[in-house]
C-alpha cells in the first residue's frame, strides 16, 4: 500500500536527483581547482609543517571535496527518478495481483476468439470442396 509519505517521496525523487547532480558537479569543480592549486603552491616539503597555512588549507579542502564528489556522484547515479521509482513500486504490484492475472487471461481468450472471427470473415467463401 502506498501511503502519503511514500507518494511525497516518489514525487520528490527528480528534485533529489537534481540536487545530488548539482552538488557532485560543484564538489568536482571545487575539488579539482583546489587540487590544482595545492599541486602548484605546495612546496616539495618533507613534512606537513613546512607547508604554508594557505597550502595546508588547500590540501585539506581537496582531500575533503574529492570524497564528497564521489559520494554525491554515486548518490546521483543510484537515486531513481520519479518514473523509475513508480515503475519499481507499481509494476510488481500489478503483475502479482491475482485479479489482474485472472482478468488478463479472460481478455486474452476474448481477443483470441475475436481474431479467429476476423480471419473467418476475411476468408473468401468456398465454392466447392474438391478432394
Amino acid at each position: 500500500m502506498i501511503d502519503e509519505s511514500t507518494m511525497y517521496w516518489i514525487t520528490r525523487l527528480d528534485k533529489v536527483s537534481s540536487v545530488l547532480s548539482g552538488l557532485a558537479i560543484a564538489c568536482g569543480i571545487v575539488g579539482g581547482i583546489m587540487t590544482i592549486v595545492a599541486v602548484i603552491t605546495c612546496p616539495m616539503a618533507a613534512s606537513d609543517g613546512d607547508f604554508t597555512p594557505a597550502a595546508r588549507m588547500t590540501k585539506r579542502g581537496s582531500l575533503i571535496t574529492m570524497p564528497l564528489f564521489l559520494i554525491f556522484l554515486l548518490g546521483w547515479a543510484f537515486v531513481p527518478t520519479t518514473k523509475e521509482y513508480a515503475a519499481i513500486k507499481l509494476i510488481p504490484a500489478i503483475v502479482n495481483n491475482q485479479k489482474v492475472q485472472t482478468e488478463a487471461s479472460d481478455v486474452y481468450e476474448l481477443l483470441k476468439d475475436w481474431l479467429k472471427d476476423q480471419v473467418q470473415a476475411e476468408l473468401p467463401p468456398e465454392k466447392g470442396k474438391s478432394r
